[in-house]
Order: C-alpha cells, then sequence, then structure tokens
C-alpha cells in the first residue's frame, strides 16, 4: 500500500502559511514564496521545502504549527515518488467513487438499502481490493 497526503490539501496549506507570512500588499512575493514552497514539495526536494518553510515571517507559533503539521507527515510527502510510479496524489479518484456508490447509486428517491443490499453483486469485497 502506498500513502501519499492528498495533494490539494497539502498545496493549500502551504498557500495558508505564505499568507500568515506576507501582507495583501506583498503578493508577487508571496506568490513566488508559495510557488517555490509548493515546487519543492512537488519535486520531492523536502530538505529545500522544510528550509523554506522556517524562514516564513509570521507569529511564530502559527507557522511552526505549519512546520510540524509537515513534519509529522514527512514519511507521506511523497509526490514526486507516487507521481512516477502513476499513483495517485490526490483523494478525488476516491471521493467520486464514494458519491458514485453512496449517492447516485444507493441514495435514489424512496430507496433502502443496507450493506447485504448494497453488496447484492457480491462485488464490494473486491472493490476494496482494488482501492
Amino acid at each position: 500500500m502506498s500513502l501519499v497526503l492528498d495533494w490539494f490539501h497539502a498545496a493549500e496549506r502551504v498557500s495558508d502559511l505564505a499568507k500568515l507570512a506576507f501582507h495583501e500588499d506583498a503578493n508577487p512575493e508571496r506568490s513566488k514564496v508559495t510557488k517555490s514552497l509548493k515546487d519543492a514539495l512537488w519535486n520531492g526536494l523536502l530538505d529545500e521545502f522544510f528550509a523554506g518553510l522556517s524562514q516564513l515571517c509570521a507569529p511564530a507559533d502559527l507557522i511552526q504549527e505549519g512546520i510540524d503539521y509537515f513534519h509529522k507527515r514527512r514519511p507521506i510527502l511523497r509526490y514526486k515518488e507516487c507521481r512516477d510510479r502513476k499513483l495517485p496524489i490526490g483523494s478525488g479518484v476516491i471521493e467520486g467513487d464514494i458519491r458514485f456508490l453512496g449517492k447516485d447509486r444507493l441514495d435514489r428517491s424512496g430507496m433502502r438499502w443496507n450493506i447485504g443490499g448494497a453488496d447484492h453483486s457480491g462485488r464490494l469485497d473486491e472493490f476494496y481490493k482494488k482501492r
């Protein structure tokens, strides 16, 4: 099994940290720093990524919270490796499957269901193993 922190959420957190560090009128610099951090993370340059995070100037406790968040998850910041292996780096596929099974298929008007009924085809376990 291959675990990776969802790219969308990681990138969003990087953007949030950069917003803390720069005033609104410093938008071009903030954009440059945000891009640099995301590029380092995207390309698996984790030492560079963490060095960039530690240079952000904002309320120390908020920046440290962000750095701690990523340090705690360092083993699953494997975007380059996962992309090289053609593995997903986002939760969109899973969220789409959940929507399809849980909403579109099982939540139709007037329908009632239970696990046995949801697995009428006998393939629910097979589906889980593929995901």
